[in-house]
Order: C-alpha cells, then structure tokens, then sequence
C-alpha cells in the first residue's frame, strides 16, 4: 500500500487493492467453498465487494487533499533513500536489524 501511495495513487485506491487482494482472493474463495461450503464463500464474496468499494469511496470522502499529499512524502522519501552496498548486503543489513529486535533482553 506504501508502494501505490508513493506513486501518488488516491487514498481510496490504495485500501481497495489492499483489501481486494486479500477478501476477494479467488483462490481462497474456492479453498473456502470447498472447506466451509458455497453459502459461506457466497457471504464473503457479496460482503468483501460491498467493503472493499464501500471502504474506498469512504476514505477517499474522508481524506483532505493535505493530509493525502503528507501521506505521500514519508513512503516517498524511502523510497528515494538509496543504501549503499549491493542488494544481498542491504537484504543481510535489515534481516540483521529484526533478528536483533526479536532477542528479548
């Protein structure tokens, strides 16, 4: 989601795709019906549609023009954050800083 409002993507736009591809997950929906049955799958189906176009209409009502231009700047200057070293060695930084994290104290 970081990624699509880095590239200037309305807020709205941005929580549909993040939803639709996790509710509305056509594989999933299949592994469902056959787990839970089709009435199950059916409710997921009709009530991810009406949340994942319901909640980015919502959002995109919701959301001031300054506020989605501040959302923009921090994803934004991430991205344009440029480590050095090659890409196994920034891979082997970060894997480093969560192991880290993760050792209780």
């Amino acid at each position: 989601m970081a990624g699509l409002r880095a590239r200037e993507a309305a807020p709205g736009g941005a929580i549909a795709f993040w939803l639709g591809n996790t509710v509305l997950n056509p594989a999933a929906l299949v592994f469902m019906g056959f787990v839970l049955g089709w009435q199950w799958t059916g409710l997921r189906l009709v009530l991810g549609v009406l949340m994942v176009f319901g909640l980015g209409y919502a959002v995109n009502r919701m959301v001031t023009p300054a506020q989605a231009a501040a959302s923009r700047a921090a994803p934004a200057k991430l991205i344009d954050e440029d480590l050095p070293g090659t890409a196994f060695s920034r891979w082997m930084r970060i894997l480093g800083c969560m192991t880290v994290r993760l050792i209780p104290e």
